[in-house]
């Protein structure tokens, strides 16, 4: 009897060491993705493709397109940028600025791709994707996402903790 009993403050034990860990692991990635004031997650948005006039000055198309996005934890970003083929390239971008706005960047065969987040509204986010080939403007898009800020993140870590 002494024994089962043991066995189980034991077993107890270890799955409230285990529960602990996994909970410190959530928190420290959320902090993490709050850096950029941004919750993880994938998102679904509007896109307007980039058009590059003759001088180089860029426009947007008058049509929208279904986007995506995915903020990960540790202040990354993937996203889908134009490619020649037509077919979107995923990129994962790491966290590059924070000031003036948030910015991620990443170099891929040559190219830097940007993502740069434009707060819209508290709920709303602009992204304007861009590539760049030898610091000249080759490509990009500007998608519209609704995002909740992070107020509105602790707001709801504060709710599930009362």
């Amino acid at each position: 009897m002494k024994a089962s009993l043991f066995s189980g403050k034991i077993s107890f034990l270890i799955l409230s060491c285990a529960v602990c860990i996994c909970v410190s692991a959530q928190t420290q990635g959320a902090e993490a993705a709050l850096r950029s004031g941004l919750p993880p997650g994938p998102y679904t948005g509007a896109e307007q493709v980039m058009t590059i006039g003759a001088e180089g000055k860029p426009g947007y198309a008058d049509n929208l397109n279904i986007c995506h996005i995915r903020i990960l934890a540790a202040d990354r970003l993937q996203a889908d940028f134009p490619s020649s083929t037509g077919i979107p390239e995923g990129v994962e971008l790491q966290l590059s600025a924070t000031e003036p706005r948030v910015a991620w960047t990443a170099r891929l065969h040559g190219n830097t791709y940007k993502g740069v987040a434009i707060p819209f509204s508290p709920e709303a986010d602009v992204f304007r994707l861009e590539i760049l080939r030898e610091g000249k403007l080759i490509a990009g898009s500007q998608q519209f996402y609704a995002i909740c800020g992070s107020g509105a993140v602790n707001k709801q870590e504060n709710t599930r903790q009362q």
